[in-house]
């Protein structure tokens, strides 16, 4: 989301998993966002957890940006990652995965 937001003229899409930087300086300007935006979120997750996510969504389509967050219920941060075997989820990670070709597959031609 960062890049999308320092390179709009090379982001058409982009579609993050997981949550953001916390620290209120390292916010992006996402008034600079051209991209469209589909994002991942963890029901479970303490770090970045759905209402966090929601507020992202608010406060993106605030900015014009075209922006659906998807919360993937009953799992944890890092739902996707193989390699945490304590947190991965293979069938929520496959709906995410789905979800997320999908989005870009039509928003990237």
């Amino acid at each position: 989301m960062v890049f999308a937001c320092e390179r709009p003229d090379v982001v058409a899409a982009c579609c993050p998993f997981y949550g953001l930087i916390p620290w209120p300086n390292a916010e992006p300007d996402w008034t600079k966002m051209a991209a469209k935006l589909q994002g991942h979120f963890a029901e479970l997750d303490g770090f970045f957890g759905p209402d966090a996510a929601k507020d992202l969504e608010a406060k993106l389509v605030a900015t014009g940006i075209d922006a659906e967050i998807v919360i993937h219920p009953g799992v944890d941060h890092a739902f996707c990652n193989d390699h945490r075997p304590e947190v991965y989820n293979d069938a929520e990670a496959t709906v995410a995965f789905s979800a997320a070709k999908s989005f870009l597959h039509a928003n990237l031609g």
